[in-house]
């Protein structure tokens, strides 16, 4: 088992050294770069949520096993600024191919975008992978950042911090172009490996009294909530926000899973990376049959245990 992707921040050593922006939000480009055809936009819809999922998957299926994001990191992104400031549309742009003074098409896929975090932070997603086009548009987002960062500022601040993955050549030497160098501290460093030694294990089973179902009611929406927040003390979710997740166009009930009780108590919760149908045509094969037998994969594990909370 070994690492393969480390997502490390970047600060700016200088601020001031970051491109400047222009009263409309995007970033004038640096001297050495010339004029590219690229155009932006603020986030407008639940339409550009799924534009920037698309992008998302795009990179994750060219640069796994070195996992940025996932698809559906975006939905909780998405939830998680329900009733905050800055809201999605200030928090989030978009960068489209084309001519800077055309109107942007409606079905027009983005190229990259940038998501601010308040107070400093800021991911990104750039789609091709050409150093001569990635700098353009990494000028623009980071500018674009750096200004919602000084819009934003409630009293004194730190420089602005973008978060990068190692494997991305091109992405990390735009940002120490424009001024931006690896922070000394810790990030994440993600790990794969064979896992097919866990198939040698005895099967689990769950003991007397217990049943593992699908959410089915506002309780057990309820109940989810619950474990989150036991998880994850600090945790901001609510029924309302979960709700919000449970509509968007990835989320599978039949994946998240509740074990309960005879008695009807709910005592932990899973979210399963395969569904029940999936999971019977798996029965006794090798993990690393999963692709041949289902024609995709999500792990070698029902449910991991990142993924599983006991009440």
């Amino acid at each position: 088992m070994g690492a393969n992707s480390t997502r490390r921040p970047c600060g700016l050593r200088d601020p001031e050294r970051a491109p400047p922006a222009t009263a409309t939000g995007s970033a004038a480009q640096s001297a050495s770069m010339p004029p590219s055809p690229i155009r932006s936009r603020a986030w407008q819809s639940r339409d550009d949520t799924r534009r920037v999922q698309d992008l998302v998957r795009d990179r994750l299926a060219r640069d796994w096993p070195a996992v940025r994001f996932h698809p559906g990191d975006i939905d909780w992104w998405v939830v998680g600024t329900h009733g905050r400031t800055p809201g999605m549309t200030e928090r989030v742009r978009l960068w489209f191919e084309g001519d800077p003074g055309q109107p942007i098409p409606d079905d027009a896929a983005p190229v990259a975008y940038g998501w601010f975090g308040p107070p400093i932070d800021l991911d990104f997603v750039i789609g091709p992978d050409e150093p001569d086009v990635v700098a353009p548009l990494m000028a623009e987002i980071v500018a674009w950042a750096d200004e919602r960062r000084r819009t934003f500022a409630e009293g004194a601040i730190g420089p602005l911090r973008a978060w990068a993955s190692a494997a991305d050549a091109a992405g990390t030497a735009s940002l120490a172009a424009l001024g931006l160098g690896p922070e000394d501290r810790p990030g994440f460093v993600h790990f794969t490996g064979d896992l097919a030694i866990a198939d040698g294990w005895p099967a689990p089973s769950l003991l007397r009294g217990l049943t593992v179902r699908p959410l089915a009611s506002e309780a057990d929406i309820a109940a989810r909530v619950e474990c989150g927040h036991a998880a994850f003390p600090g945790s901001t979710q609510t029924v309302e926000r979960y709700r919000t997740v449970a509509e968007a166009w990835l989320y599978r009930r039949d994946l998240d899973r509740l074990i309960v009780t005879d008695d009807g108590r709910r005592i932990a919760i899973g979210i399963t990376n395969y569904s029940h149908e999936d999971a019977a045509k798996l029965r006794g094969l090798r993990s690393d049959r999963i692709a041949e037998a289902l024609g995709h994969e999500y792990g070698a594990e029902l449910v991991h245990r990142n993924n599983l909370v006991l009440l």
